[in-house]
């Protein structure tokens, strides 16, 4: 690169221009990981809406970019925390699920900007698990009545025939 540019931007000089293609390149595909697992573990279709996938996968690499921008330097990071407390979300998250995805690719984004590339390698599978298996389990709820048996403990004095008659005239009212 030309020293000329080296010397306008001397905060650049921690990391090696390879170092950083390499990091936001993992970002976007463990991104794209993060995506593909929302999508595949997605109980309802997206209707008009814009797609979160597409949010989950910029969102990892815009974090890897803030981490690599910060550094190992608190002052930057108190600067960065400071102007990105005034950004302001105008969308209602619908699925607190959906919260949890953002939050993925932003710990996503976190650990790969600052180097930590195992972090992911082995987090996202665990993830990825958990998300199949809840949304295997929503999807087996979806299918019909869950066969269950209710048993109801009554003291012996009592007439259990009109313990249900008074519970059935109270849901009548």
């Amino acid at each position: 690169m030309n020293d000329w540019l080296l010397t306008a931007f001397p905060g650049d000089a921690e990391l090696e221009l390879p170092d950083i293609v390499v990091r936001l390149v993992a970002a976007l595909l463990l991104g794209g990981a993060v995506g593909a697992i929302y999508r595949a573990t997605r109980q309802r279709p997206t209707s008009g809406r814009a797609d979160l996938t597409q949010t989950l996968l910029l969102l990892a690499v815009v974090i890897a970019m803030i981490t690599l921008a910060i550094g190992s330097n608190v002052a930057r990071a108190f600067s960065l925390v400071g102007a990105l407390a005034i950004v302001r979300f105008r969308s209602v998250v619908d699925d607190p699920r959906d919260t949890a995805f953002v939050i993925l690719a932003v710990a996503v984004g976190l650990a790969v900007g600052a180097g930590f590339l195992v972090v992911p390698l082995v987090g996202l599978p665990i993830a990825a698990v958990v998300a199949l298996g809840f949304a295997a389990r929503a999807r087996g709820r979806d299918a019909g009545p869950v066969p269950c048996r209710v048993v109801v403990r009554v003291d012996p004095d009592r007439d259990p025939a009109g313990l249900f008659g008074i519970v059935a005239a109270a849901l009548a009212n």
